[in-house]
């Protein structure tokens, strides 16, 4: 056996005994602390009638942010070592088109009370073992949505991003 290469087993060895112990098992789960998945966005009911064409253009972009939005609020929210698994079912944003008032308002979403935000949804969480520590689907609406104070102002989801940090701080409470 060469010098150097019996040179470099010996400081793979010292290494290896110098090293601390592990004291936890490897995790099985490997995948990402929060995951936000969308089923069948197509089917939305915010790409439906008078929000068909034009919503489509662009709800790449603001499913793209609502997620990251939800990914990172969940995070905070969270003890370390949960995992929550989110599936949004539905998503109607708040507002809606009105083109009956004329060509220079078809491609302008008007919000008022009568369009709030809505989100179905379904998730589970679970510990840092696998365990489900909760589950279930969840219906949110804020009917009261224009009298909420603005948390997100000039953003154009931020009646949906408060209806989900509101949802988040009832279900699995704040963390300091």
């Amino acid at each position: 056996m060469s010098p150097r290469l019996l040179l470099h087993m010996l400081s793979l060895s010292l290494a290896a005994l110098l090293s601390p112990p592990s004291m936890s098992a490897p995790s099985a789960d490997t995948g990402p602390r929060i995951e936000v998945r969308y089923d069948h966005p197509e089917r939305f009911s915010e790409f439906s009638g008078f929000n068909a064409g034009l919503e489509r253009k662009d709800s790449a972009a603001w499913l793209k942010a609502l997620r990251a939005h939800l990914t990172r609020q969940a995070d905070r929210t969270l003890p370390a070592g949960q995992r929550l698994d989110i599936t949004i079912t539905e998503l109607r944003r708040a507002g809606s088109y009105e083109p009956w008032h004329g060509p220079r308002f078809s491609d302008v979403r008007i919000v008022r009370d009568i369009y709030p935000p809505r989100i179905d949804l379904s998730f589970r969480l679970t510990d840092a073992e696998g365990r489900e520590l909760a589950r279930g689907s969840r219906q949110l609406r804020d009917p009261a949505f224009m009298m909420s104070s603005n948390r997100y102002p000039g953003d154009e989801l931020r009646y949906e991003k408060a209806l989900v940090d509101d949802w988040l701080r009832r279900e699995f409470g704040r963390r300091s």
